[in-house]
């Protein structure tokens, strides 16, 4: 074993009778909070932007396509279902899922309240696993018949209570559709070859299937799905006609790239989009909370590095008398210093055992079982979110070990500046 391996391993057997221990444990206690604060602020963050992007994709998929001219219209114009690009972009490889629906601009009734609402038909291929999840009563939409409460819509928390309606409640739908009308001549007769494109009101009876929440205000505010061949009878159209197709992928990381590639295979008439585009305002501000952690973590290792390089001066300090005895007998100063640096870094380590007990230990009690709550509101999930990633409590021990290491070199010069004989005097 090598000298200084073997000094470093008597100081700490005996650390415990000197006066620096205070001290030592309150090193430890600094750097293990700081690195328990990293771990969970970086965990938070994680959490918050995979639940936020995972609810927005579950509401509205990863990726849309639809006509050109729908991306500038409250109003979408048809597309078949099956068209050529249709399998080509089911064989892409990191799609996982391709659906069709329709949108519909309408306005339901009840007798004392209405609302502006957006009806998105769903067919047969829809993913209902999100909204499974996040349903609070009833069920999910049935395949529509003539009785209108099987016509059924699934509506959101918010839309129920405003319009004070419950599963099994009827509603009617507004909504507004073109239809021909023939032209009439002069002489009062019309022309079967020429007709004028007419757009009336109209009104459909629904019943309320089921009801949901998913705490992104903005979509449960608008957003009620029915089926299919309800929104295209709303536009006239044929089962064969649809708004668009919504893409699911399993990497959020290759949207963008996804997103051209697929942009390349439809027609110049198609307009494809993904959910970053189309929510701009959500996902400009998600990356402002990285800026927070890593403020967290630059302070946290600060406070980290402080209390150590106090630690180190105190031990050095303390074992004054220690030095000037191995000067004496013939140590040099290189390796003084790495009795010291080896002393500071099992300190080191027995705080991020600490911090890594604490912070995993938090992170996991809060995945497990949720005791901090969030106004969802406000912040769009209803409880902190967190997501462990081995990847980052590994970066960031690595990165709380090393700087704090790093940076006790300087301090352990101290050593070179005491003389051997008055340490050796020093009681």
């Amino acid at each position: 074993m090598k000298v200084e391996f073997f000094i470093t391993r008597r100081l700490l057997q005996n650390r415990k009778t000197g006066f620096s221990t205070p001290v030592v444990r309150i090193a430890i206690l600094s750097i293990g909070l700081g690195l328990c604060v990293m771990i969970i602020a970086v965990s938070v963050v994680a959490g918050f932007k995979k639940g936020i992007t995972e609810k927005l994709s579950g509401i509205a998929s990863h990726i849309q396509v639809a006509k050109l001219s729908s991306s500038s219209s409250l109003e979408t114009e048809p597309i078949p279902s099956m068209p050529d690009f249709y399998q080509d972009i089911k064989n892409i490889q990191g799609v996982t899922h391709i659906q069709t629906f329709c949108i519909k601009h309408a306005i339901l009734k009840t007798q004392k309240e209405i609302q502006g609402v957006v009806v998105k038909g769903v067919g047969s291929d829809f993913d209902w696993t999100f909204f499974q999840q996040h349903l609070t009563t009833g069920s999910i939409i049935q395949p529509i018949s003539d009785n209108y409460l099987h016509r059924g819509v699934l509506i959101s928390e918010i839309v129920a209570q405003r319009l004070q309606v419950k599963p099994g409640d009827s509603l009617y739908v507004y909504y507004m559709s073109q239809v021909k009308r023939s032209a009439y001549l002069s002489d009062g007769s019309y022309d079967r070859r020429d007709s004028i494109m007419e757009t009336k009101p109209y009104a459909m009876k629904v019943g309320v299937q089921g009801i949901y929440e998913t705490g992104m205000y903005e979509m449960d505010n608008q957003l009620i799905l029915a089926d299919l061949s309800l929104v295209q009878s709303m536009y006239r159209w044929n089962a064969n006609q649809v708004s668009g197709f919504e893409i699911n992928i399993n990497d959020y990381a290759q949207i963008d790239e996804l997103t051209f590639e697929i942009d390349d295979m439809v027609p110049v008439d198609m307009y494809v989009s993904n959910i970053r585009e189309n929510y701009p305002e959500i996902f400009e501000w998600l990356p402002t909370i990285d800026i927070n952690s890593i403020i967290i973590v630059v302070l946290m290792v600060l406070v980290s590095i402080m209390a150590m390089i106090s630690t180190l001066l105190i031990l050095i300090l303390e074992k004054t008398n220690l030095i000037g005895v191995l000067k004496s007998m013939g140590m040099n100063n290189p390796t003084l210093r790495k009795i010291f640096i080896y002393h500071a870094a099992y300190i080191i380590f027995q705080g991020m055992i600490l911090g890594n007990v604490l912070g995993i230990g938090t992170a996991y009690l809060q995945m497990k079982f949720g005791i901090i709550q969030l106004d969802q509101q406000s912040y769009y999930l209803s409880e902190v979110p967190v997501m462990l990633n081995g990847y980052y409590v590994i970066f960031l021990n690595l990165i709380c070990f090393l700087s704090c290491l790093l940076v006790m070199i300087f301090p352990s010069y101290l050593v070179t500046r005491i003389s051997p004989i008055q340490a050796i005097r020093v009681d």
